[in-house]
């Protein structure tokens, strides 16, 4: 992952004469750099986290990972998506999409000098116009930032789309209150045009639209930094507390010391820093699950099988505990301060790790003798049959001794899909 090359900037007509966007014609960027602000293609779940949403949960962030591993190349001066003509047309989209995040905000990281967690998702505004994706402020100047990727040969719909998208946000700014301010933003737009396998020109951002000099005072607060870190919690912390931190979160009511550690689904320790998340595997993925299952396969053949198809591949996603303190503690100065940014990588390990203060680490084969501990193949099995449970309908009894006052010690006969039933989990 840790590959980098220099990708042409071209800029627009449209901003072409403006020195903020001058003197920088070439970006230098790397796989990791995709996975990682590609993160941000989640904004804040509008709904709750539900028990079973269990196997999407554990399922996202593998398959994310797989896929940004299995379907985007980097060589000389190309980023290749290999899903164009070889699967269908909503895969290579999705593909091209995470290019066109990844690249989009890395150019607006090192144009303006950003760290990772200044920006932050737009969410829909819940009228039927577009809106754009992120949003951030250079030097109390707003900018609405959209982001396109694409391996077609023309990009002048993707131009005509960001126009489109200014046009509308910039209505919803003159009539609505809560928009107000987005009416003096710059609304900016950058274009990746990626390839496809077969191509053999090279890959460039296009960057374009307006920019207007008139400034906004913004503070940033505890709400913006949560915002960022919102999809990480949503697939690391514990369902129940991350629902209420959510609920908080949108009705603008946190306090201090909202994140309790120990509710993450496990921890490493990087540098001698601690890092607070939880850990996935690749066999977890409910695609794969669903296309190697078969009519009657009995499960432990079944998990040979995933493993056979699969490999033994293992991460961790977490955030560290500085960060996590921080906003605990409302330390706005540290979270804008930041951390180390260091991306190490082998043929069966990678580590990215982010001025943000997420972590993100791959394990081949058992490599790593942290995540082997903490997330043993016994624990990955568990977790695969709660999944093959669900999905193919064969739930079994809980078996946990019954607290109720009439049945107290009496094994529980509640069926479910988890170890065991919700009232004899531990959340």
């Amino acid at each position: 992952m840790s590959k980098w090359i220099r990708i042409d900037v071209i800029l627009d007509p449209s901003v072409e004469n403006r020195p903020v966007f001058q003197g920088m014609n070439k970006l230098t960027i790397s796989k990791a750099d995709i996975f990682k602000n590609g993160i941000l293609m989640n904004p804040v779940s509008p709904k709750a986290i539900r028990e079973n949403d269990y196997s999407y949960l554990q399922s996202k962030v593998p398959s994310y990972a797989d896929l940004h591993e299995d379907w985007i190349e980097f060589s000389d001066n190309k980023i290749i998506n290999h899903a164009v003509g070889r699967k269908s047309r909503k895969k290579a989209t999705e593909i091209s999409d995470i290019i066109g995040v990844g690249v989009g905000l890395t150019y607006a990281i090192k144009r303006f000098g950003l760290k990772a967690n200044e920006i932050e998702s737009i969410p829909d505004p819940k009228k039927k116009s577009k809106f754009l994706d992120f949003v951030y402020y250079v030097k109390n100047l707003k900018y609405l930032h959209e982001t396109k990727g694409t391996a077609s040969t023309y990009i002048t719909s993707f131009k005509n789309d960001i126009i489109n998208k200014k046009i509308d946000a910039y209505i919803l700014a003159t009539t609505t209150i809560e928009h107000y301010e987005d009416q003096f933003a710059v609304f900016l737009g950058t274009i990746t045009h990626a390839c496809s396998y077969k191509d053999t020109r090279s890959t460039t951002i296009v960057v374009m639209d307006d920019y207007n000099e008139r400034h906004n005072d913004k503070i940033y607060d505890i709400y913006h930094f949560l915002s960022y870190y919102m999809f990480i919690l949503s697939v690391t912390y514990d369902r129940i507390a991350y629902n209420q931190i959510r609920q908080d979160y949108l009705a603008r009511r946190i306090s201090q010391n909202f994140i309790n550690l120990e509710l993450f689904g496990g921890r490493y320790i990087h540098n001698g820093e601690m890092y607070w998340g939880q850990f996935f595997d690749s066999r977890l993925i409910v695609e794969k699950i669903r296309e190697l299952h078969t009519q009657g396969i009995e499960f432990n053949a079944f998990f040979a099988l995933m493993t056979e198809h699969t490999g033994k591949r293992k991460y961790f996603l977490g955030i560290s505990q500085t960060m996590l303190n921080a906003m605990n503690n409302f330390d706005i100065i540290t979270l804008q301060k930041g951390t180390t940014k260091i991306y190490l990588d082998t043929e069966y390990t990678s580590l990215i790790l982010d001025n943000d203060g997420m972590i993100f680490i791959k394990s081949f084969n058992q490599v790593d003798s942290q995540i082997e501990q903490q997330y043993p193949e016994e624990t990955v099995k568990n977790r695969l049959m709660m999944i093959f449970e669900y999905l193919f309908n064969e739930r079994h009894v809980c078996g946990a001794p019954c607290r109720s006052r009439n049945k107290q010690g009496q094994p529980c006969q509640i069926k479910t899909y988890r170890d065991h039933c919700h009232f004899h989990r531990e959340h």
